[in-house]
């Protein structure tokens, strides 16, 4: 080797150590620091944390990710089979007492209220359709009627025909009410609906009441919770493996990449000529 060449050969060397160790060294990336470690959440489940793997690799926080999710699925599989009892206890329940003799008895008692209650408004009506200023004010509706109809009005016309006719339908509407109102038969009818409607919701709210207090539907709601407890216990798990394989995925990238990239190793050997050097 030359003298020219040898001192060409040491003063490239001597570069790249000088930009391997300061000023290349310089514009390294900052490593991502400590990964997220996924809080511990009891002794029966747990996040896993980076102390459980000695390895610290990314397959093995993918395995507790995988493993978790099952969980939370089989978790909200359990809520769901959970919600369908507690529907189901829930339906048959009510209804028992539904088709118990005695809420039987208050629904056709309810009915025959009601129909009898129907059959005096519609005799008492019958006589008001006779009646003259009844007759009237029905007539007069049609106007109005047949003018908002028609179209055509501007909204201060149209505004006033709809007046006219509200106004006419609560004359013929008064005159029904005053009809029916001192009318005795429509009068005893009506308290006899209010009264078997009131019945029926006395029953219901106690049968209600008596739901609510029964051990079978208790032990489906308390079974419902439970399943909805460990539902939030395996998301929770889930999202502490998520971040720990989050936190390793990085550091590994980093490891593998940011950190090999800057190291004068990373680049290989590169021919120049005869003599090959580190680049």
């Amino acid at each position: 080797m030359t003298m020219p060449s040898l001192a060409r050969s040491v003063s490239l060397v001597m570069g790249v150590l000088w930009l391997a160790t300061g000023a290349w060294g310089q514009g390294q990336p900052v490593p991502p620091g400590e990964p997220v470690i996924p809080p511990s959440q009891s002794a029966t489940m747990r996040a896993p944390t980076l102390a459980d793997y000695s390895s610290y690799t990314l397959p093995a926080w993918a395995r507790e990710v995988a493993v978790a999710r099952v969980r939370a699925g089989a978790a909200q599989e359990s809520v769901a089979r959970a919600q369908a009892m507690v529907n189901g206890t829930l339906s048959r329940l009510r209804n028992v007492y539904e088709n118990s003799e005695e809420m039987r008895a208050a629904r056709a008692a309810l009915k025959a209220a009601q129909q009898e209650y129907e059959a005096a408004r519609e005799r008492v009506l019958e006589v008001v359709s006779q009646d003259p200023e009844w007759k009237a004010a029905r007539a007069e509706q049609e106007g109005p009627a047949r003018v908002l109809a028609a179209g055509s009005l501007s909204p201060a016309d149209r505004l006033q025909a709809a007046t006219l006719k509200l106004q006419l339908a609560s004359v013929a509407h008064r005159i029904e009410m005053e009809a029916l109102d001192a009318d005795t038969a429509v009068k005893e009818a009506r308290a006899k609906l209010i009264a078997a409607n009131r019945r029926l919701s006395e029953l219901r709210e106690a049968a209600e009441n008596a739901i609510a207090a029964s051990p079978e539907y208790a032990a489906a709601r308390e079974n419902l919770e439970r399943a909805r407890a460990t539902l939030v216990e395996a998301y929770s798990v889930l999202a502490g493996a998520e971040a720990g394989l989050a936190a390793v995925a990085d550091q590994t990238y980093y490891d593998r990449y940011y950190q090999s990239r800057y190291s004068p190793e990373y680049w290989g050997t590169i021919p120049t000529g005869q003599y090959p050097y580190r680049w």
